[in-house]
């Protein structure tokens, strides 16, 4: 099984008008951890379209992006990374996207391969076949078989006593394969 867990850093919440500043993800092919990557990216959108409350979560100020690497560069890259792993033109040989919220990032990756004037990033991703960590806790706490206050990741992260650096994508994305590996492990489950 091919796993591509990610995660995103943007500009906002709107994969339309906003950008990724930060992708993050692993790679993990049955069960054993290939390859790990860490993206900044030049968002696309002016400064005034960026949300501010998103800025101060990340801690980056305007200018601060003039120094991370085009867009075009970073989905260069990722397509290497992904092409290494997966036969884009084999239907059945895809990752599966693992992440918390996924399909957050999976609009915002989506709609950034479509900005490159690409529109096959799912010749890579089957999301289809998406995990999201977050339906999953979500439902464990609606069984009662979590006690969590909320189902943010930080509170998840004190929950299980995962370290995480929280708004890092490359600390998110590692925190997040934790806690996949909790439910998939460590998590006991009732036999009737």
């Amino acid at each position: 099984m091919k796993l591509l867990y990610f995660d995103t850093e943007t500009t906002g919440l709107d994969p339309v008008v906003n950008s990724i500043i930060q992708i993050s993800g692993i790679i993990e092919i049955n069960g054993i951890l290939v390859e790990e990557f860490n993206f900044m990216v030049k968002p696309v959108e002016p400064r005034e379209m960026m949300s501010d409350q998103a800025l101060q979560t990340h801690g980056y100020e305007g200018y601060y992006f003039t120094k991370f690497p085009e867009p075009a560069e970073v989905k260069r890259n990722l397509e290497k990374i992904f092409s290494r792993y997966v036969d884009k033109f084999n239907k059945h040989d895809k990752f599966i996207p693992v992440g918390q919220n996924i399909s957050f990032d999976i609009n915002f990756l989506k709609n950034f391969w479509e900005r490159e004037g690409d529109k096959y990033l799912f010749s890579y991703v089957n999301v289809a076949s998406q995990v999201d960590t977050l339906a999953t806790f979500r439902m464990l706490r609606h069984l009662g078989l979590i006690e969590s206050p909320d189902l943010k990741l930080e509170t998840l992260c004190r929950y299980y006593d995962i370290e995480l650096n929280a708004h890092d994508a490359i600390s998110d994305i590692n925190a997040t394969r934790e806690l996949y590996q909790i439910i998939k492990t460590k998590l006991k489950w009732s036999e009737q």
